[in-house]
């Protein structure tokens, strides 16, 4: 069974974070630059939530608030929904599923944010490990093919 650690490890991408005090409009500018999705929202360094595309669109877009004068703390998905590192891939998407969220945090022992993980991280994930695993079988029966 593999854990959501081996899935940080094959994404090689650091962790993103964004202060809790900073504007919307920071936390925009981050994802744009960087690509993603969301971002772990942090206070001093522990992790207090997660600021996704889906928060802004809904709480500053359809609300016409302005995102230089709102701060990330506002309209973060709170409270922090995370999983330890050493969880199955399986429970990571189960929690997921369960409770209807795209990203999850990744916490240490130390409850410390050691990742965040899309959907797209752990399905890709999947797909890759089943893709070696055909590969893996069809190398074997052409080697041993015919018995």
């Amino acid at each position: 069974m593999k854990t959501v650690a081996e899935v940080l490890a094959a994404k090689k991408q650091r962790i993103y974070t964004i202060e809790q005090t900073a504007s919307v409009f920071d936390a925009l500018e981050t994802l744009a630059k960087e690509n993603l999705g969301a971002l772990l929202v942090t206070n001093k360094a522990a992790a207090v939530g997660i600021f996704s595309e889906r928060d802004y669109a809904r709480r500053i877009v359809l609300e016409g608030r302005d995102p230089q004068k709102t701060t990330v703390r506002e309209v973060m998905t709170q409270p922090l929904i995370d999983i330890d590192q050493e969880s199955s891939v399986e429970q990571a998407l189960e929690v997921m599923r369960d409770r209807q969220i795209r990203h999850l945090a990744i916490i240490s022992e130390k409850q410390e944010p050691v990742g965040l993980l899309s959907l797209l991280d752990l399905t890709s994930f999947i797909l890759e490990i089943r893709d070696k695993t055909i590969n893996d079988l069809e190398d074997y029966v052409s080697e041993t093919w015919p018995f």
